[in-house]
């Protein structure tokens, strides 16, 4: 009973034969210890199988209950239905886009490897013009300006026009020489003073350069006007309007490259270099991290390498200016003449000054508490934020113009980088705001002594008397030993 009792407390949920469990214990009693141990066991499975089916039962009415409706189950599983399709179609695809992915990559690292290899070409040629000094460098810059003026307006020229209009192109390259003929003598009458002496007809010439440059001006305006043609007036106002803009914007403005390099050559060699050093960071870091867009008119620009372009040219700059300011023949205004031995006196911008750095900055960076900086430094900062932020615009600047004249490149003159506009958007604007820059902030180019005699030369004789004693008088002051001068004088 005691039994009985104990089985009938511990399962009341079931019903229990009470006579069988007393036989079975009393069997228990008989039988020994291992009888009793296995009926205990065999129960206690009993009852756990039981109370597994009673959960399963409270469970299958649970989830009845939370069922939903038959509209919900409908569209619960119409969605899955459409996951599993997309997710089909993903894995589908993977391979394919892994399969183009590696097939583009060799195409990729080939367009990497041509572009390098033509940079380093370009790079070694502009360091050899360095070296020959600035009248290469001005031939240079002719070539230049001539393939981009070539480039820009064969863009706008329709080979079926240009065939009923002879002459038609002759009259663009006849405005690009006019400009030429007024910019260079412009800039380079310093520096012509020798050839001037030795050909008294080019001191003529130079006294009414810009009234001839205005004559042939004219000349080319009267053969436009002349030769409008009807059905063609479009074009060929068109045309007209190309070639003048494109000497305003391109030749006018790199031509201030004269001015900038007869100032002293690093004026500009060091921009330049500042305009290479962005674009290959620029390029590096957009190759290798480059991930968001920065602007919808170059697709293949981004965040990514406009950032690390702009830290390194600033970095880059700061460096090579300090390299460059070490040179006479970089800093020194070769007016005249060049020579790679020539010295002189360097401005105090290329003078190193010594900076005193705060105690807690110094032991911050970990630089001596003073540092020596030349003065041109804090200057090629501000041309190198120039580089970096504005002049890329330049190049954005040219990349919609091709996209509104439905065209991937100007030309196909530099392998890997398209025409030669392609490479020198950036420059032109970058020149001519370091004129500016120079204008403004640094100095006037000093006038040239042989330029001044030139100039007392051509002066009537009283008037060059009256110098030449005034020169005598300013000479004596100064303790200058002189022999007196004769009575007729």
């Amino acid at each position: 009973s005691t039994w009985g009792s104990f089985v009938l407390a511990t399962e009341p949920p079931f019903t229990v034969n009470k006579q069988k469990t007393k036989q079975q214990y009393k069997t228990s009693q008989m039988s020994g210890p291992g009888l009793d141990t296995d009926f205990r066991r065999s129960t206690s499975l009993e009852r756990e199988k039981k109370l597994v089916q009673s959960q399963d039962d409270i469970d299958l009415l649970t989830l009845q209950k939370n069922l939903p409706s038959p509209g919900k189950m409908a569209r619960a599983k119409q969605f899955l239905k459409g996951l599993g399709a997309k997710i089909g179609a993903r894995l589908k695809s993977a391979p394919a886009a892994s399969v183009q992915f590696l097939r583009d990559a060799p195409t990729r690292w080939a367009g990497f490897r041509e572009r390098t290899g033509s940079t380093i070409i370009m790079i070694a040629a502009f360091l050899y013009m360095i070296y020959l000094g600035p009248p290469y460098l001005v031939a240079m810059l002719f070539g230049i300006q001539f393939m981009m003026f070539k480039e820009i307006v064969a863009i706008g020229q329709k080979d079926a026009s240009e065939q009923r209009l002879p002459g038609n192109r002759f009259l663009s390259w006849w405005f690009f020489a006019v400009t030429v003929l007024f910019l260079y003598p412009t800039f380079l009458k310093n520096h012509l003073a020798p050839i001037r002496n030795f050909f008294p007809v080019l001191s003529r010439v130079f006294l009414y350069h810009s009234m001839i440059v205005f004559g042939l001006w004219c000349l080319g305006f009267l053969i436009f006007v002349v030769r409008l043609k009807k059905s063609f007036y479009k074009y060929q106002f068109k045309q007209f309007a190309w070639a003048h803009c494109t000497c305003l914007v391109v030749v006018a403005q790199s031509s201030v490259l004269i001015h900038n390099l007869y100032a002293g050559m690093y004026w500009g060699i060091l921009p330049c270099l500042l305009i290479i050093t962005n674009d290959i960071m620029a390029y590096i870091f957009g190759f290798f991290f480059g991930k968001t867009p920065l602007i919808k008119l170059s697709p293949k620009k981004t965040w990514e390498g406009f950032i690390g372009g702009f830290v390194s040219t600033i970095a880059v700059g700061f460096l090579l200016s300090d390299v460059l300011a070490r040179f006479p023949f970089m800093y020194c205004s070769n007016l005249e003449t060049y020579d790679p031995t020539f010295s002189c006196a360097p401005d105090h911008l290329f003078i190193p000054q010594v900076y005193h750095l705060p105690n807690f900055l110094s032991e911050l960076v970990g630089f001596p508490p003073e540092v020596s900086i030349r003065p041109v430094q804090w200057h090629t900062i501000a041309l190198a934020m120039f580089a970096s932020i504005v002049a890329p615009f330049g190049g954005f600047f040219a990349s919609g113009f091709k996209r509104a004249m439905g065209i991937k490149d100007f030309g196909e003159t530099i392998p890997g980088h398209g025409g030669v506009t392609d490479r020198m958007d950036c420059q032109v604007i970058m020149v001519f705001f370091v004129f500016v820059y120079f204008k403004n902030f640094i100095r006037e180019v000093p006038t040239s002594p042989l330029l001044i005699l030139s100039s007392i030369v051509r002066r009537p004789l009283s008037d060059q008397l009256e110098i030449f004693r005034g020169l005598y008088a300013s000479l004596i002051e100064h303790n200058v030993t002189l022999p007196p001068l004769p009575a007729s004088l």
